[in-house]
């Protein structure tokens, strides 16, 4: 017996018939004869954010290295899974490839046109091989992240994650997925988590990074991204809150919290969608003129909890800019005070956040202009209290 599954090599295009073919990027995410690492590459070079050919010629030569290099065969078992994907790692430690966490945009602006890759690209360099070569290699959903499976006709299966070791992939195994990421065992069994990605799916991550590049220059391309990715995959916790924090900008509070609590449905140790659905439950009460709602403040220490709990959330700041939304939102309904406190455990956190030490003296500023306006008002009036035995000096 076979696995119907597996890539079928002899029906892929080359790269010259690639580039040369005119089918729209869109009906190419489905169709097997285009690989899909130049898929990957065409939605990020529509972008116009800085993909050239060069990349499409950094993966064929990668490629073309695996079939050089990897031997193939009808059916394959759990050790072979292990020989390819050292093998692979080879090919990409000698492409001169490193790891570096939390960039996910910047497939986006430079392809393989660099020297320091997070987790996407790498795995689509497996899947990409992996469809050259007919290998029984998929993508996996893990919060945040994405890894490989290798997964025979027949044989046990094992995780390949590609950004755990500074060189090359590690096996990882489910329950270090589960405590790593603070899965809940339910959301594996239901299929939202650690689950097996189709071509669709993982492009999908390609048009979610697409949009986090583009949200600060061009909201509507970036909102177009956001909703083609939630489209190739519904299922897709991390996409929600980018299409809820274009609807904040957008003031569409409603669609804002609709996305947030989509996300936190999809994947309850998302601290990102925790953040967005506080925010809006915060936004919604200021534009109605109402005190601050509890749940935003509760949703936005289950934030700073669940990201303090996960490796891969803390390299890449969320813990503190939790923090600083918690600022923000104090500050939107005059709560200085709080809000300087929550600064000031943002600092403590990183004490390199320039931002948070910048809006901190905003506050400061602030809060003086509002006891200089009170102390103007109290003398006017004639309301002052004069005590004459005490003077107050500033330090030089």
């Amino acid at each position: 017996m076979t696995d119907e599954r597996k890539p079928n090599p002899q029906t892929q295009l080359t790269l010259e018939e690639h580039l040369a073919d005119k089918t729209p990027i869109i009906q190419r995410i489905d169709d097997a004869r285009f690989n899909i690492g130049y898929v990957a590459l065409d939605i990020a070079k529509e972008a116009g954010l800085g993909v050239t050919l060069k990349s499409y010629q950094i993966l064929k030569k990668i490629i073309d290295e695996a079939k050089k290099w990897i031997d193939t065969k009808p059916e394959y078992d759990r050790f072979d899974g292990f020989r390819k994907f050292k093998a692979i790692d080879g090919i990409i430690k000698e492409a001169g490839f490193r790891v570096k966490h939390g960039d996910g945009e910047r497939f986006i602006k430079e392809g393989f046109e660099t020297d320091e890759i997070s987790c996407l690209p790498p795995v689509l360099i497996y899947l990409s091989v992996a469809e050259a070569l007919g290998l029984p290699i998929r993508a996996v959903n893990t919060p945040r992240h994405i890894s490989v499976i290798w997964e025979p006709f027949g044989e046990r299966s094992f995780y390949w994650d590609p950004t755990m070791a500074e060189d090359c992939g590690v096996e990882v195994t489910k329950e270090q997925y589960i405590e790593m990421f603070n899965l809940e065992p339910k959301h594996i069994a239901e299929g939202l988590l650690l689950n097996v990605l189709d071509r669709k799916q993982v492009l999908a991550r390609v048009f979610n990074n697409r949009g986090i590049a583009r949200q600060d220059t061009d909201i509507t391309g970036a909102l177009h991204d956001f909703q083609e990715s939630a489209r190739l995959d519904p299922n897709y916790a991390d996409v929600y809150p980018g299409i809820a924090g274009i609807y904040l900008l957008k003031g569409d509070y409603d669609k804002a919290l609709e996305n947030s609590e989509r996300a936190v449905a999809l994947n309850p140790t998302l601290s990102t969608a925790f953040m967005l659905r506080g925010f809006c439950y915060a936004v919604k009460k200021k534009s109605a003129g109402a005190l601050l709602h509890a749940g935003a403040v509760l949703d936005i220490y289950k934030a700073i909890n669940l990201a303090d709990n996960n490796p891969m959330d803390k390299t890449r700041g969320i813990v503190e800019q939790a923090y600083a939304m918690l600022s923000t939102i104090y500050s939107m309904h005059g709560d200085f005070s709080n809000a300087i406190l929550a600064l000031t455990d943002a600092i403590k956190i990183n004490p390199k956040f320039a931002d948070a030490y910048k809006a901190r003296a905003e506050l400061y500023q602030e809060i003086a202009l509002r006891n200089m306006e009170e102390h103007d008002r109290l003398v006017k009036s004639g309301e002052a209290v004069q005590f004459d035995h005490i003077t107050i000096k500033l330090p030089k």
